[in-house]
Formats: structure tokens, C-alpha cells, sequence
């Protein structure tokens, strides 16, 4: 038996999903006399037999120390999170998004802010357009029954 990193497990998971793959082969390659560590190779399922390589995660030795609740979460900030929102939470959060925005471009256009706040909160705006353009082609290409 392996033991993998849940964090790249996931991570590898989204990167599918994200790509439109709805199935996945996944195959354990063992240690081999070669060198070859234990890994989970990732074949996205394109059609009938055509697979899409998203290459493998390596088995890893868990510390000897690891305890999960002395072990803090560590992550980049380009990390895929590991929380799952529901559909309604999604149009939720679009509809944020899309109220934030409404108010940014209302108070960068108010001459009562001074041009340090109006340029801190076009700053702002920019990963807010980046997220409300990347849930509005995730809302896009669903097909509500």
C-alpha cells in the first residue's frame, strides 16, 4: 500500500475537472529496481479509448512525527482549495462578485475618495474581473436540468 499527499491528490483532481474530463484511469505503477519511485499515473478519458496523459503523483514516506492536529495547512497561494461549494453557493458568490465590482467602479467614480484610495481599489478590482470572468465561464458551460 501507498500513501500520497491528499493536497496533490486534489490538486491533480481540480486540474481534470477544470479541463472538462469527467473520468479518469488512474494506475499504480510500483517501485521498480531502477529507481522508479511508487506513483498513481492520472489518464484523463477523452473518448471511447483515447486518454489524455496528467502525468503521475509519487508515493511518499509519512513522518514519523506527522500528527494532524500538530501539522498546520501549508499552501501557496495558487493552491487549489480543499473546500467544495454547491451550485447555489457559486451563483452566490457570482453575484458578489458581481455587486463588489458595481460598487468599485461607483466609488472609483466618486470624487470624494482621494486618488490613493481610487488606486488601491482599482487594484482591487483586478483579481476581483479575473474571478468574476473565470465563474462566469464555469456558470457558462453548465447544463441545468
Amino acid at each position: 500500500m501507498a500513501i500520497y499527499q491528499t493536497k496533490e491528490l486534489l490538486s491533480k483532481i481540480c486540474e481534470l475537472v477544470m479541463d472538462g474530463f469527467q473520468y479518469v484511469e488512474l494506475t499504480e505503477l510500483e517501485a521498480d529496481t531502477s529507481g522508479n519511485d511508487t506513483s498513481l499515473t492520472f489518464s484523463a478519458i477523452e473518448s471511447d479509448f483515447n486518454t489524455v496523459d496528467y502525468g503521475d503523483i509519487y508515493a511518499l514516506s509519512l513522518p514519523e512525527d506527522y500528527n494532524v492536529a500538530d501539522t498546520p495547512a501549508r499552501f501557496s497561494r495558487d493552491d487549489f482549495a480543499a473546500i467544495v461549494f454547491s451550485y447555489d453557493e457559486i451563483f452566490t458568490l457570482k453575484h458578489a462578485v458581481d455587486n463588489a465590482l458595481e460598487y468599485f467602479k461607483e466609488c472609483a467614480e466618486n470624487p470624494q475618495y482621494s486618488k490613493e484610495t481610487i488606486r488601491e481599489i482599482q487594484a482591487a478590482s483586478v483579481p476581483a474581473r479575473n474571478l468574476q470572468a473565470k465563474l462566469a465561464h464555469f456558470i457558462n458551460s453548465l447544463k441545468i436540468s
